[in-house]
């Protein structure tokens, strides 16, 4: 959906919940030992498909607001450091950039507390979605230690998993969404 310029990111945000609902149920009945099926995966379009897509709906406008401001500083920081020297910023003068970029970071983070457990709460528990990313918040904020820890491996990963042109994320994609399933268990069942 990436591929698809603004509808795509769009459409990616929204179906996000939806898609990963699917995941959490078949994870959660093999947890049980109940059979799973392929079509367990889809299950987000069936069960609370409403309020996954609100879930998706609040990231989004969140992702909005927040990164859009800031990729409008980000782009009139170039547009300024364009405008004073007539150059395309060299490297010594894109240290602004990546402060304001590493700004962006820190205020996405946010957005993915709000969504990390939300599906999980509203298909397992049926919990509302602004409830759900309540307690999804939460749940990363009294966790925030492991959830650090679980980044200072995840990022280094993600980086390895471009290098073959991005074929692993084939293997490190699995393995953060069942991550998600598994740090929703430890938090909110156990």
């Amino acid at each position: 959906m990436g591929l698809i310029p603004i509808l795509g990111a769009i459409a990616g945000y929204l179906l996000y919940p939806v898609l990963l609902g699917g995941i959490i149920i078949t994870a959660d009945n093999q947890y049980h030992g109940k059979p799973i099926t392929i079509s367990m995966l889809f299950r987000g379009f069936k069960q609370q498909t409403s309020s996954l897509l609100a879930v998706g709906t609040v990231c989004l406008l969140t992702s909005l607001v927040l990164l859009g401001g800031m990729g409008l500083a980000v782009g009139g920081s170039m547009a300024f450091l364009f405008e004073a020297t007539g150059e395309i910023p060299d490297a010594a003068m894109l240290g602004p950039l990546l402060i304001v970029s590493l700004m962006a970071a820190l205020l996405w983070l946010p957005i993915l507390m709000l969504l990390w457990f939300a599906p999980a709460l509203v298909l397992l528990h049926g919990v509302p979605p602004i409830e759900a990313m309540k307690q999804s918040f939460a749940g990363c904020l009294r966790n925030f230690l492991p959830f650090f820890l679980y980044s200072l491996v995840y990022i280094p990963l993600a980086l390895v998993a471009l290098i073959p042109i991005g074929l692993g994320f084939f293997i490190l994609v699995p393995v953060y969404m069942i991550s998600l399933y598994t740090s929703y268990r430890d938090i909110y069942v156990n």
